[in-house]
């Protein structure tokens, strides 16, 4: 018979990270400035930078 304690049932002290967003750094639960962009978490502070990272210049000039 197994003997369990509160310990096996309560949750630890540090929660777990919630993720992780296009930088690996993570994101905690209850985060609201993390936005979905092509299945990438990305914080809205980032956003200019994620947007630079994954753009594609386009030569928009008449030739």
């Amino acid at each position: 018979m197994a003997i369990f304690t509160n310990r096996d049932y309560e949750p630890d002290d540090d929660p777990a990270p919630w993720g992780v967003d296009w930088q690996g750094d993570e994101i905690e639960v209850g985060e609201e400035d993390v936005v979905l962009i092509n299945s990438e978490y990305v914080r809205l502070d980032d956003a200019a930078d994620w947007l630079v990272a994954n753009s594609t210049p386009v030569n928009t000039e008449d030739i």
